[in-house]
């Protein structure tokens, strides 16, 4: 025999009491009480799920009691709600896109493919700064510009390299730079494919940025 009663948690199988703990008594005796009520209502939802009949009484504290048997004469059936059943799908676990390595195929270039790519960029050459070129002033900026013989093939850019730093790839052939100290300072230009390789570059250029001061007073 299955019972719970619902004011002080009381569960019996067959007359022998499986858990009896008091609501009083702090949060954890609290919290017990609830948990004990939830198992004993699961365990009588499974047995009126399986066709056993249930039954409400009052014991003589008063409690109310739910039992798979009548324990008094004024015991009455009760009927509970059906279980719902709910069905879940098993997740998807789908794995990272590897690449394709018939799109990598594609950039691979034959020996004759990128001998012509460089023919098509022969002759790019930095045309600003010039060689020794001073830029005087207070903004820390220059401009730099590259000369294409040729018109860049999709995919291709062109990078700025500003003292052994790669600038970000672009398509403009012109481009302003801040931020530099006054010093010497290099920059050189290549162009590059959908990679990132290098297919031509132009020689470093050493040019200066300085500041007008008593020593090097301002032309007139």
């Amino acid at each position: 025999m299955l019972a719970v009663s619902g004011r002080s948690p009381k569960i019996r199988v067959n007359d022998q009491l499986l858990a009896d703990t008091p609501v009083g008594g702090g949060r954890e005796n609290e919290m017990r009480h609830w948990l004990i009520i939830g198992l004993a209502a699961t365990g009588l939802l499974l047995f009126g799920a399986a066709g056993a009949e249930i039954y409400k009484s009052v014991d003589k504290d008063g409690n109310v009691v739910y039992s798979d048997e009548p324990l008094s004469a004024d015991a009455k059936p009760v009927t509970l709600k059906q279980l719902s059943v709910v069905t879940t799908r098993k997740p998807v676990v789908t794995s990272p896109a590897s690449p394709d390595p018939d799109a990598e195929q594609d950039l691979e270039l034959t020996e004759e493919e990128a001998r012509d790519v460089r023919a098509h960029f022969a002759g790019f050459a930095l045309t600003r700064p010039v060689p020794e070129e001073t830029y005087w002033g207070t903004d820390n900026a220059i401009l730099a510009s590259v000369e294409l013989p040729n018109p860049l093939l999709p995919g291709y850019q062109i990078v700025f390299s500003v003292n052994g730093n790669d600038l970000a790839p672009d398509v403009a052939t012109t481009t302003r730079i801040s931020g530099f100290d006054r010093g010497v300072h290099t920059i050189s230009a290549q162009v590059v494919d959908q990679r990132g390789g290098t297919v031509v570059s132009t020689p470093v250029v050493t040019f200066y940025v300085k500041q007008h001061s008593v020593n090097f007073p301002r032309s007139s």
